[in-house]
């Protein structure tokens, strides 16, 4: 009974030897994960691309023990592929597909047999690339944004909101174009017309179409310089009001507005992190130079 179950055990083995000896499996996805244990939870070794061929070492339950297409050194690795995503057959037996392409070109289809080579697992080494897009190949981007501005003058801090378009030039240089609005409201002061003096309020409006350069400084976290030019459309207008006593109490009302267009250069700096940009800029325009602190969104 012994020597019968040995026999019996011996004959085993040597049928699943046979079975798998020329067996191969074919990738039908567009990329098969290898993993290093027949776990979907195990690590991943490589991907095959869809229609790889590759021979079967053994079968555990769904997975399927396989020999990675050889590298440069002729060095073949193992690993486990699930069979849900690749299809068995013989090696004897030709693909419906190539045997349909035999019939119209009159050709016998060749298999070639490749024996596996035999390699230490663990004196293999493998190297996971990591995919980088080139600076060179940056996308146009865009970026909306807000801050404060601090007018020059008898004006309190503002706000300020802006748009503007990035276009990449360099791995390291960018044009910009966009649009800008401020505003702020004034201090309120004693304000002389007419030899009278008047109680006043004064308001500041601003838009700004400009272009500028950026000089992006690469690291964990990017600097830039940026430097161009503006045309600066402003509106000025105060409001102002006098009491006068003639037959009584008499409030007078006075509004002045005054309107411009001047070319102007702007100047600054900042931080890149993700997508968020933090810049503080400074503008010279005649007669209403300003500094502004912004925060923008980049998409």
């Amino acid at each position: 009974m012994y020597k019968k179950s040995i026999l019996i055990l011996i004959l085993f083995v040597f049928i699943a030897g046979t079975v798998f000896a020329n067996s191969k499996v074919r990738v039908t996805v567009s990329k098969a994960n290898i993993r290093l244990q027949p776990s979907t939870q195990s690590t991943i070794l490589t991907t095959i691309p869809l229609g790889a061929m590759l021979d079967v070492v053994k079968k555990e339950g769904n997975w399927y023990l396989v020999g990675l297409p050889a590298d440069e050194k002729g060095i073949i690795v193992t690993g486990y592929i699930h069979q849900s995503i690749v299809e068995a057959f013989e090696e004897t037996k030709q693909p419906v597909e190539l045997k349909k392409e035999a019939r119209e070109k009159k050709e016998d289809v060749i298999v070639k047999k490749e024996k596996p080579l035999k390699v230490e697992f663990s004196k293999v080494e493998f190297s996971y690339p990591v995919k980088k897009t080139p600076a060179s190949q940056r996308k146009v981007a865009f970026k909306i944004g807000g801050g404060i501005n601090a007018p020059f003058g008898d004006y309190d801090i503002g706000f300020s909101v802006n748009g503007s378009i990035i276009y990449p030039v360099s791995p390291v240089i960018d044009l910009i174009g966009g649009v800008e609005f401020s505003s702020s409201t004034g201090k309120g002061a004693k304000y002389e017309y007419e030899h009278y003096e008047w109680e006043a309020d004064f308001s500041f409006s601003r838009i700004i179409f400009f272009g500028d350069a950026r000089y992006t400084f690469k690291g964990e976290i990017d600097f830039f310089a940026e430097g161009g030019l503006g045309i600066y459309s402003d509106k000025e207008k105060i409001e102002a009001e006098r009491e006068l006593w003639l037959f009584g109490l008499n409030i007078i009302t006075l509004s002045i507005s005054d309107s411009r267009t001047n070319l102007g250069i702007r100047i600054g700096g900042g931080i890149v992190f993700s997508n968020i940009e933090v810049m503080v800029m400074s503008h010279m325009v005649e007669d209403s130079n300003m500094f502004t602190l912004l925060a923008s969104f980049r998409f």
